[in-house]
């Protein structure tokens, strides 16, 4: 982003990439509009060597399509191309840390 480099998006290639999180149920597809109580879900920070800034995303080697998962996270993160993800919760901006050594 431009007024903040820490906040970074993935692509590969044209394809922005989006990490998958939960299926949305159909309280929350037909549901009211607005924000509920206790829906918000904390996307995780990610953290990386800022002089490697690809290194915490690797190919999934088990899958065929276009997959990957971050690696050295706190908690395991799948990221699929963007247009692949129907009725789940996603992010496709992260807060990027500063690794420390």
């Amino acid at each position: 982003m431009p007024d903040d480099e820490t906040i970074q998006a993935v692509m590969y290639g044209p394809l922005v990439l989006a990490g998958r999180f939960e299926a949305v149920g159909k309280d929350m597809l037909y549901g009211e509009y607005g924000p509920k109580d206790n829906a918000q879900t904390k996307v995780p920070d990610i953290v990386a060597d800022p002089d490697k800034p690809t290194a915490w995303v690797e190919p999934d080697p088990k899958q065929a399509a276009p997959r990957f998962h971050a690696v050295g996270q706190s908690q395991p993160l799948t990221m699929v191309p963007l247009y692949q993800l129907i009725q789940e919760r996603y992010a496709v901006y992260w807060k990027v840390n500063k690794k420390s050594l």
